[in-house]
C-alpha cells in the first residue's frame, strides 16, 4: 500500500528560518515534532514549485562549472541546497553549496565523508555524484529525489507487511553503508524518502562516520549529560549529542562511539513506530526517555495490534540495551524480517539466497515457508502446514529422529546404535521407506570411518528421494557436506545445493534448515586454512546466521548444539564478537532446556571460554578461566578424558598469562600424562602440551628440566615428521642457556 505520492521535492527542503544540522550534510528536513501541526517541509505541489524560485537573498553564482543553479531547495547550518542542472550529462541534481565562512576541520571532515559516500552506489541510498570546489567554497552534487519521507508515508497506517517490506529497502541501504565502513548515526523515518515508483532511499548521512574514526569533532560540551529540559526532537545542533531523540540508542545518548549496531537500533525503533504508531520507549521528556532506555523497558504492544509476536521479538532484539545482544548485523536482521514478511511464499532474496548463490555458483529458487507452529496464532489466516511436493516422514521415522537427536548431542552414539539395532537388526532395513532412510541417515552420521560414512549418507539421500521425503533428503545431503569439505569443495557446494532444494520442497522446518546451514558452515570454516578460501567460509557462516535467527520457544538442546557449532565456526575466522554472541545464545537456550550435566553445557562453556581467550589474546583470561573450569568439571564427570585434558591445557595457558606459573605447570603435566598413557594417537595435542611444559619450566628458571622436555618433544616430533612443531621445539631449545661446549640442535 504505497498510497498517493505527492510531487514534493524532499531533498533538503528546510524552512529558511529553521536551524538545521550544522554538523553534517543536511539532505532533508529537520525531524518534526509528531504532536505539532503540518511542518513547512511538507507542502503541496504548488508550494513546492514556488520553493524552487531563486531567493533574492542567496549570494551564490548562477553556475558552478558544469552545473547551472536554478533555485533554492533549502538551507542549513552548513550551506544552501540548490536545484541545479548538470549540463555535461543533462540531469537534475541537488547541489549543496557550503557557506563561504566554513573552513578548517569542519570542511575537511564534511568533504571526506561526502567523498566516502560518493563511493557508495546503492539503489536504496541517495547518490552523491561529485564533491568539488568553486573558489573558496566547496559544493556537493547529489541525486535529486521526488517523493515523500517515510514519516509522511506511515501516517496512512499501512499494513504490517507493507511496513516491513518498505523499511527493508531502507535497511538494505544501511547494510550497504555498513559494508563500506560507514555508519549513519541519525537514521529515522524523516531521513528516508519513498519515490513515486515505491523505491526507498536513505539520505542525510550528515552524521555518518567511517569505521575506525573517532567521533566527528564533537564540541567539548557534547560529552556532558543531556539536559532534562531539552524536548524530544532533533539533537544534531552544535554542542549537543549527535542524533535524534527517540531514535538514538543509549550508547549514543551518552555520547559514546556509535557504530553499525547503533544504526540497527535506530532502524528497529523506526520500524516499531511505523507498526504501532508510537516509538518503542516512553519519550515524554529526555529524563523519561533516558530512564526507559537505562531500564531497558519498552512499551507494551497496544491492545488489539495485528503485528505478529514473532516480528515484535525480532525488533526488541534489535532494540536491546546492550549492543552485543542485538542482531549480529543488519543483514542478519533483514533476513529474519524477510522470512516473517514472506511467510506466504515471498522470495527469500536477502542474505540466505544471496549467500547460497554466492558460495555454490548455482541459482535456485529459495522460498521461506510458513513460520513454526508456535507462531501460527500471530497469523490465523495461514493455511494448514502441508508439503507441496513431498511426503512427511512416518511417525516411526519422526520418533527415531527425535530420540537420535537427543542422544547425538549428549555424546551417546552407543545409545543411537542400540536404537538402530532394535529397529533394523543386523544391518537390515525396515519396510517403512521413510524409516529406512532415517535409519540409514543415522548409521552414516555415527560412523567414524569417513569414506564409509559418506557412502552410507549417499544411500540415505537417495532412499529419501525415492520415498519422496524431503526433510530426510535435506538432512542427509547436509550431513554429506561435513564428510567432503576438506578435499572436495565443489562436492560440498553441490550437496548443499541439493539439501536446500529438498528444504524448499518441504513445509518450512527451521530445525532442518538450521541443521543443514550450520553443519555446512561449521565444516567449511574448520578447514578454510587448508582450502585457502576464507570468503567461502564466511559466506556460509553469514547464511547460517540468517537461518538461525533468534532462539524460538520450541528450540531444544539439539538447536543449542548447532548454535555452539556456529560459534566455533566464527572462532576459526577470528571473528570473536560473533563467536561470543552465538555461544551465549546456546548457553541461554541450554539454561532453559537442559540440565547442567548435559554434555552440550561443557562444550558450550569451552567454546565461550575460547571466544574470550583466543590464541595470543589474553585480555579476558580471568573470565575465560571460569568457563574453562565449568567445562573441565563437566568433562570429568562424564569420563571424557580427552576433552578434559584439552581443558587442562587451556587452563594452563590462562594461568601462565596471569603469572601463576606453578599452577599452570601442574595443569600442563596432567595433560601430558593423560595423552602419554591413554591417547598417544593425539600427537599434536601431546606435542603442544610438552612444548608448554618446557616453556613453563624455562620461565621458572628450571633450565635443565626444560631442556629435557624440549629434547623429548623433538624425539616425538621426529617420529611424526611435524615440521612446524619441530621448528618450535628447536627455537625454544636454542633460547635456553647452553651447557659448556654444547652445540646448537640440528
Amino acid at each position: 500500500m504505497l498510497g498517493h505520492l505527492p510531487s514534493t521535492i524532499i531533498v533538503a527542503m528546510v524552512p529558511e528560518d529553521e536551524a538545521a544540522d550544522p554538523l553534517g550534510v543536511t539532505l532533508g528536513a529537520s525531524e518534526p515534532d509528531p504532536e505539532a501541526g503540518e511542518p513547512a517541509s511538507r507542502m503541496d505541489g504548488e508550494t513546492a514549485r514556488s520553493a524552487r524560485a531563486p531567493s533574492a537573498t542567496v549570494e551564490a553564482p548562477r553556475s558552478l562549472g558544469r552545473y547551472t543553479l536554478l533555485g533554492v531547495l533549502g538551507r542549513g547550518g552548513m550551506g544552501v541546497v540548490h536545484e541545479a542542472r548538470d549540463a555535461q550529462v543533462g540531469r537534475m541534481v541537488a547541489l549543496k553549496l557550503l557557506h563561504a565562512e566554513l573552513g578548517g576541520r569542519q570542511a575537511e571532515r564534511l568533504v571526506r565523508e561526502a567523498r566516502a559516500l560518493a563511493r557508495l552506489s546503492h539503489p536504496n541510498v541517495v547518490q552523491v555524484y561529485e564533491v568539488g570546489r568553486h573558489g573558496e567554497r566547496w559544493f556537493i552534487a547529489m541525486e535529486q529525489v521526488t517523493g515523500r519521507t517515510l514519516r509522511d508515508w506511515q501516517r496512512d497506517r499501512p499494513s504490517w507487511r507493507e511496513c516491513v517490506r518498505v523499511y527493508m529497502q531502507a535497511g538494505r541501504g544501511l547494510a550497504a553503508a555498513h559494508a563500506a565502513g560507514m555508519t549513519h548515526r541519525d537514521f529515522k523515518p524523516g531521513n528516508c524518502i519513498l519515490d513515486e515508483r515505491g523505491r526507498v532511499r536513505v539520505f542525510d548521512f550528515g552524521l555518518a562516520s567511517q569505521a575506525g574514526e573517532t567521533s566527528l569533532d564533537l564540541p567539548a560540551s557534547a560529552s556532558q549529560p543531556v539536559s532534562n529540559e531539552l524536548s524530544v526532537g532533533s539533537l544534531t545542533r552544535t554542542g549537543e549529542v549527535l542524533g535524534t531523540l527517540g531514535y538514538m540508542p543509549l550508547e549514543q545518548l551518552e555520547a559514546k562511539q556509535a557504530d553499525a549496531r547503533s544504526d540497527q537500533w535506530s532502524f528497529c525503533a523506526s520500524v516499531y513506530e511505523a507498526l504501532y504508531g508510537e516509538r518503542p520507549f516512553a519519550d515524554d521528556s529526555i529524563g523519561v526517555l533516558t530512564l526507559a532506555l537505562v531500564g531497558n523497558e519498552p512499551r507494551s504492544a497496544p491492545k488489539g495490534s495485528s503485528v505478529p509476536r514473532r516480528l515484535r521479538r525480532v525488533l526488541l532484539r534489535g532494540l536491546a540495551k546492550d549492543p552485543q545482544a542485538r542482531w549480529p548485523s543488519m543483514d542478519a536482521l533483514l533476513a529474519e524480517l524477510a522470512r516473517i514478511e514472506g511467510a506466504r511464499r515471498t522470495r527469500w532474496a536477502l542474505v540466505a539466497g544471496a549467500a547460497l548463490v554466492a558460495v555454490t555458483g548455482v541459482v535456485i529458487e529459495l522460498w521461506p515457508r510458513t513460520p513454526p507452529v508456535a507462531d501460527l496464532a500471530d497469523a490465523p489466516d495461514m493455511p494448514e502446514l502441508a508439503a507441496e511436493d513431498g511426503q512427511p516422514p512416518s511417525a516411526a521415522a519422526l520418533e527415531l529422529r527425535a530420540r537420535a537427536e537427543q542422544h547425538y548431542v549428549a555424546n551417546r552414539n552407543a545409545a543411537i546404535s542400540e536404537d538402530l539395532e532394535r529397529i533394523a537388526p543386523g544391518g537390515s532395513l525396515p519396510d517403512d521407506p521413510s524409516l529406512a532412510a532415517e535409519v540409514m541417515l543415522w548409521r552414516g552420521r555415527i560412523d567414524a570411518e569417513p569414506e564409509r560414512s559418506a557412502a552410507t549418507l549417499r544411500k540415505a539421500y537417495f532412499m529419501a528421494q525415492e520415498a519422496n521425503v524431503p526433510s530426510i533428503e535435506a538432512r542427509a545431503a547436509g550431513a554429506l557436506t561435513r564428510n567432503l569439505v576438506a578435499a572436495h569443495t565443489e562436492g560440498v557446494n553441490e550437496w548443499l545445493r541439493l539439501a536446500w532444494v529438498a528444504v524448499e520442497r518441504n513445509p518450512w522446518d527451521r530445525r532442518v534448515a538450521l541443521e543443514v546451514a550450520i553443519e555446512a558452515a561449521h565444516s567449511v570454516a574448520l578447514t578454510w586454512k587448508i582450502t585457502g578460501d576464507r570468503d567461502h567460509a564466511r559466506a556460509l557462516l553469514e547464511f547460517a546466521d540468517a537461518t538461525a535467527g533468534a532462539v524460538e520457544l520450541d528450540d531444544d538442546a539439539f538447536v543449542a548444539w548447532h548454535l555452539m557449532l556456529l560459534s566455533l565456526g566464527w572462532s576459526t575466522l577470528h571473528e570473536l564478537e560473533r563467536a561470543r554472541y552465538w555461544a551465549l545464545e546456546a548457553r541461554s537456550l541450554l539454561s532453559a532446556v537442559a540440565d547442567p550435566s548435559h554434555p552440550t553445557w561443557s562444550r558450550t562453556s569451552e567454546q565461550l571460554g575460547r571466544a574470550l581467550h583466543p590464541d595470543e589474546q589474553y585480555a579476558y583470561c580471568e573470565e575465560a578461566l571460569r568457563y574453562f573450569d565449568e567445562a573441565l568439571i563437566g568433562y570429568l564427570s562424564q569420563d571424557m578424558g580427552e576433552e578434559a585434558s584439552i581443558m587442562q591445557l587451556a587452563i594452563a595457558e590462562c594461568l601462565w598469562q596471569l603469572g601463576q606459573l606453578e599452577g599452570a605447570l601442574a595443569r600442563a603435566r596432567l595433560a601430558t600424562a593423560y595423552w602419554g598413557a591413554h591417547a598417544p594417537e593425539f600427537t599434536m595435542m601431546r606435542q603442544s602440551a610438552h612444548l608448554l611444559v618446557g616453556q613453563l619450566l624455562a620461565a621458572l628458571g628450571r633450565t635443565e628440566e626444560a631442556r629435557a622436555e624440549y629434547e623429548h618433544l623433538l624425539a616425538i616430533v621426529d617420529l611424526d615428521s611435524s615440521e612446524l612443531m619441530r621448528n618450535k621445539a628447536k627455537r625454544a631449545l636454542e633460547q635456553l642457556p647452553r651447557r659448556k661446549g654444547q652445540r646448537a640442535p640440528k
